[in-house]
């Protein structure tokens, strides 16, 4: 539902809420790597997977945002 669709219903803006999670991924190498004429492949490696998961949660009317939650 859009903001206006919600104001047009007659829900109170206060008790509906929105949450929505991002992933951030940190020591993250690029998954390509440019290779010289000379060399036929890149050395190859794993690639880290060190994340942290943040979920954001508010509610429609901007005036209650709760904490971050932080998943490791």
């Amino acid at each position: 539902m859009t903001y206006a669709s919600l104001k047009s219903t007659g829900y109170d803006l206060d008790f509906v809420f929105n949450a929505d999670e991002v992933d951030l991924v940190w020591k993250f190498l690029p998954r390509r790597s440019l290779v010289s004429m000379t060399e036929k492949n890149a050395s190859s490696f794993k690639s880290c997977n060190e994340r942290v998961t943040i979920l954001y949660c508010a509610n429609a009317a901007g005036c209650d945002c709760l904490q971050l939650l932080l998943v490791v």
